[in-house]
């Protein structure tokens, strides 16, 4: 009887302690001073990002909720008195400042998805004409406005930080891209590979058309990331075509692993790298290349960084 008594105690005593060992649930807490902190399930204080009912806040070493004016990885943001982290214009202390999508505060010329404005070294909007005023990329680049077109140490920008203006239409791929791809071309035929421009120039127009056609098959998010919205595609700039296969299947072929290699040496990139699309905004596409000219491209190319990283630029929708 002893012996059963003792069993049963230590049973009871092993499921107390598993009862006790068991995670809490994931919670709020309100500590004195009004601090908000976030408990994980194993009981200790959530630190850095957390996302929660659709809004993103951010807590310090110690588990803080912040508020307010916030420096992290070198990035300006802004938290709400309740915490959730801003996006788009928001008026602080009597000025405007622009965050966008990811949350940091942009600088310098940026496009709010409606016009260009430039914002100075503190965030704040000038109120200024955006084509009087020159910045600098986070690599030192210098940047300009040039009748609503970015450019970034001369070089024309189309992506989801920089669009083009509607009316802004080439027809056609420049003379000096179509140049540069004929010699590309008869390279890569002298070594036995075929190579044929499947998708050049598009209008401002067209690419309307196709994105919509995308986002009602696949729904924006996932459209976003391999087409660009009307004005943000880099085939209205005409110095930007698709090659052969236009899909995932082009990547093990031998023009892929050609132009990987070579494509910069006739004066062009492959735009879009493998691993980067956090950074430009697509997925990998071996099949898309930019003219930059032979100087540019092989810059970047030995540089080992996709364009945005070279020039110090963001590609992120404001909204």
């Amino acid at each position: 009887m002893q012996k059963k008594k003792l069993a049963a105690a230590l049973l009871a005593g092993g499921l107390l302690a598993s009862a006790l060992a068991m995670p809490a649930e994931a919670a709020w807490q309100c500590l004195p001073g009004n601090d908000w902190v976030y408990y994980t399930q194993d009981g200790s204080r959530k630190t850095g990002w957390l996302r929660d009912n659709g809004y993103w806040y951010y807590f310090d070493a110690d588990g803080v909720m912040q508020r307010g004016w916030e420096m992290v990885g070198g990035v300006w943001y802004y938290f709400a008195s309740s915490g959730e982290m801003q996006t788009g214009w928001r008026e602080i202390g009597g000025k405007w400042y622009l965050f966008d999508s990811s949350g940091a505060m942009r600088t310098g010329l940026v496009h709010d998805g409606q016009q260009w404005y430039y914002l100075d070294s503190s965030g704040a909007w000038t109120g200024d004409d955006p084509e009087t005023h020159t910045a600098v990329s986070a690599t030192g680049k210098t940047m300009e406005l040039k009748d609503g077109v970015l450019y970034v140490d001369g070089i024309l920008i189309a992506n989801k930080s920089a669009p083009l203006p509607a009316g802004y239409a080439p027809g056609q791929l420049t003379a000096e891209t179509m140049a540069a791809f004929t010699k590309l071309q008869q390279a890569m035929q002298a070594e036995g590979l075929s190579l044929w421009i499947a998708s050049g120039y598009r209008s401002y127009s067209y690419q309307q058309g196709l994105y919509s056609r995308y986002v009602n098959r696949d729904g924006r998010a996932a459209a976003d990331r391999y087409s660009a919205r009307a004005g943000y595609s880099e085939h209205q700039t005409g110095l930007a075509f698709d090659v052969n296969q236009v899909n995932d299947s082009f990547a093990s072929t031998p023009q892929a692993s050609w132009l990987a290699a070579h494509a910069h040496e006739y004066g062009f990139i492959i735009r879009y790298p493998q691993g980067k699309e956090d950074v430009t905004g697509y997925q990998y596409e071996p099949w898309h290349l930019r003219y930059l000219g032979v100087e540019t491209a092989t810059a970047v190319y030995e540089s080992g960084l996709c364009l945005e990283e070279y020039l110090g630029i963001p590609s992120r929708y404001i909204r």
